[in-house]
């Protein structure tokens, strides 16, 4: 138990030291409170828009960055569930994950604390969420993905992801 606990503080002392600069992130990461996910606007102290110094200030140095072609660069940082799209530098989507795997995603996070004011969060399944946003702008399925996938799209700026035999959730976007 005290090697637990041990363990459990230097986790803790980690996360708050190594980057994770603005508190909210850090409590939710220890499990005091959910942030809340803004759609079209942003995600916790995260804003739609926002240059690549103002994301680091706030979650710290990414655990991977991923280049793709037109100026679109992907930070990731699964301890926090989080992934976040740059477009020319500039913040263009929040992606929150669940923690199960799906559709082309391959890497493993820890599940996001966070949900939207209707209380959708990442363990919600497809039919809470059309029952929270009613009918989506677009559903897309792709049986070609890795682990096929169906996402729901909204035209207020929020998605979502599904593991098409499952209906569990994948992922939950801001854009």
């Amino acid at each position: 138990m005290k090697t637990t606990n041990a363990l459990l503080a230097l986790a803790s002392l980690a996360v708050t030291t190594s980057g994770c600069a603005h508190r909210q992130w850090a409590q939710a990461l220890e499990g005091e409170r959910s942030i809340e996910v803004r759609p079209g606007d942003g995600v916790g102290n995260l804003t739609l828009g926002m240059g690549q110094g103002r994301v680091k200030r706030r979650l710290g140095e990414p655990g991977a960055i991923d280049r793709f072609g037109e100026g679109e660069t992907y930070w990731t940082y699964p301890q926090l569930g989080v992934s976040v799209k740059f477009v020319s530098d500039k913040l263009d989507s929040v992606f929150c994950y669940s923690g199960i795997k799906g559709g082309y995603e391959t890497r493993t996070y820890q599940p996001f604390t966070g949900a939207t004011t209707e209380g959708v969060g990442v363990h919600a399944n497809q039919r809470q969420v059309l029952e929270a946003y009613g009918r989506p702008a677009t559903r897309e399925k792709d049986p070609r993905a890795p682990i096929p996938a169906t996402w729901l799209t909204y035209t207020q700026g929020l998605g979502f992801c599904f593991v098409a035999s499952t209906d569990q959730m994948i992922y939950l976007y801001v854009d």
